[in-house]
């Protein structure tokens, strides 16, 4: 059979369908789907690879020029680019943190991890709401005209240029950048002229600015007081001072940073109307408390479907009703979360919680009738839940029952039980809630296995005789004990007869 030569198609008519088509409106978007389209349903063991070029039917290869091989080569790196750029994508995405605690809000190795995708210099930067408490040590430098003394008592004395100076700070940040800081702390002084080691003290509030980046610059303002105190009567004075000064902290973590700073400290010198300056050098270390990482904000709405995680029921799922999807039942009670009100119990009480047990004796309050009181387990009315002790009748029900005899070597009862018999199926027809407990026990003569057997058949019979007279079996056990149960003495004839007997229990 001849194949019929594939048909060519002027490239100028070609040219001209093709301009016709693109210009029906749709049919450029319609042609250029199809391609994906088609990919989607090639099978993946099918479909070529990146490299591989698909085979074109001989006769059919586009006459293409030179700038058509460049704009096929342009759009193939393009692919590929693109592709490298959503892999990239896909492998970001799935570094970071869940997505159920906001990022401000990640502790321990999820905070590390989501620090360390940040630039160096943002690790671990100032944020609001933090609290710095830090320790420093350094040196005071006083003033040569330091007016640190009381005139009234005597001539200025002298002081000592410097002093080895210990601080105290406690910085609270309500913006990453502006903030409020309280410092103060001894600093170790002689006066020579005085002859006596003094102790000058500094306290000041101020006004603190930064930079909230790692490293971290900041700028101080604000006042307080300079004092002095020993045992020389004219070396005691505070006096009130303006403070301001410079310094540079950075985080070595989300709760150490270290830091440097410089204070300008000036306040009324030794004549009226003087000033004098003091400068400060401290290097100290801070602990830093992230509050927004550490208190639980109340303003704080994850899966942003306007209620507030304080409110929300299913805090990480958008919804409509009480911030829940519609269908969400997080407990599979048949209660959909949004009315539910205990959504992570199992309940099939009012409302989706679990009917509760008020005096916990394991009778649910729905069917206790004395809720508040736990049931006494006595074998009488265990199911009502109210505390209660048994009938006499019901009391005599336990333990070895007299007079119940059987014939030599058979389970057999005799004539003589019937008495015996007739009163317990009375008992237990008088109080339908009792469940009875029968065992058999022989002595020690003959077989073991006969024995056992044969007690289990006259505790059966004994049970027979009671359904007979109208109790319902449901409510009788049955169970042999055999000769190895014995009361008394086997060896006597008299032990032997104690142990030839039956016995009851009334069961919980």
């Amino acid at each position: 059979m001849r194949v019929p030569a594939p048909l060519r198609v002027p490239r100028r008519s070609a040219t001209l369908a093709a301009a016709i088509l693109f210009a029906l409106p749709g049919t450029a978007q319609a042609l250029a789907a199809e391609p994906d389209e088609e990919t989607e349903a090639v099978d993946d063991e099918a479909a070529p690879s990146g490299d591989e070029e698909l085979p074109v039917p001989e006769g059919s290869e586009p006459e293409e020029d030179g700038d058509g091989k460049k704009a096929k080569k342009a759009k193939k790196t393009k692919a590929k680019r693109g592709k490298k750029a959503k892999d990239d994508d896909a492998g970001e995405a799935k570094d970071l943190p869940p997505v159920a605690v906001p990022p401000d809000r990640l502790t321990g190795k999820a905070a590390i991890a989501y620090e360390k995708k940040k630039p160096w210099i943002k690790r671990w930067a100032p944020e609001r709401n933090m609290l710095d408490l830090g320790l420093s040590i350094g040196g005071l430098f006083v003033s040569k005209t330091h007016g640190l003394f009381d005139a009234s008592r005597g001539p200025r004395p002298s002081l000592r240029a410097g002093g080895f100076d210990v601080s105290f700070r406690a910085a609270f940040m309500p913006l990453s950048f502006l903030g409020f800081v309280v410092e103060g702390g001894p600093s170790a002084n002689h006066s020579s002229s005085a002859r006596a080691d003094a102790t000058l003290g500094v306290f000041r509030v101020m006004v603190l600015g930064q930079l909230p980046y790692r490293i971290t610059p900041t700028l101080a303002l604000g006042g307080g007081l300079i004092g002095v105190r020993s045992s020389a009567p004219n070396l005691r004075q505070n006096d009130g001072a303006f403070h301001w000064g410079w310094g540079l902290k950075a985080y070595i973590n989300q709760w150490i940073a270290v830091r440097v700073d410089g204070r300008h400290i000036v306040t009324k010198g030794a004549a009226p109307d003087t000033r004098a300056h003091y400068g400060e050098l401290l290097f100290g270390v801070d602990v830093t408390l992230r509050m927004r990482r550490i208190v639980k904000s109340r303003r704080i709405d994850r899966d942003e479907d306007g209620w507030l995680d304080k409110d929300d029921r299913c805090p990480t799922e958008p919804g409509d009703d009480v911030g829940c999807p519609e269908d969400k039942d997080t407990d599979k009670d048949g209660w959909p979360d949004r009315t539910d009100r205990c959504p992570k119990q199992w309940g099939d009480g009012a409302r989706g919680c679990p009917i509760p047990d008020t005096d916990d004796d394991g009778i649910l309050d729905n069917v206790d009738e004395c809720a508040d009181q736990a049931e006494v387990r006595n074998g009488f009315q265990d199911t009502d839940g109210c505390p209660d002790e048994a009938p006499e009748e019901v009391k005599k029900l336990t333990g070895v029952i007299k007079g119940i005899n059987f014939d030599s070597g058979t389970a057999s009862i005799r004539k003589s039980s019937n008495k015996a018999l007739n009163e317990v199926a009375e008992t237990l027809k008088a109080h339908a809630s009792v469940r009875l407990e029968i065992t058999g026990h022989t002595d020690d003569q003959g077989k073991p296995e006969l024995n056992l057997a044969l007690s289990a058949q006259r505790a059966n019979a004994v049970k027979i005789y009671l359904v007979t007279k109208g109790v319902d079996g449901a409510r009788i056990t049955v169970k042999g004990a055999g000769s190895e149960q014995p009361i008394a003495d086997n060896k006597t004839k008299a032990g032997r007869a104690q142990n030839r007997r039956i016995e009851f229990r009334v069961l919980e």
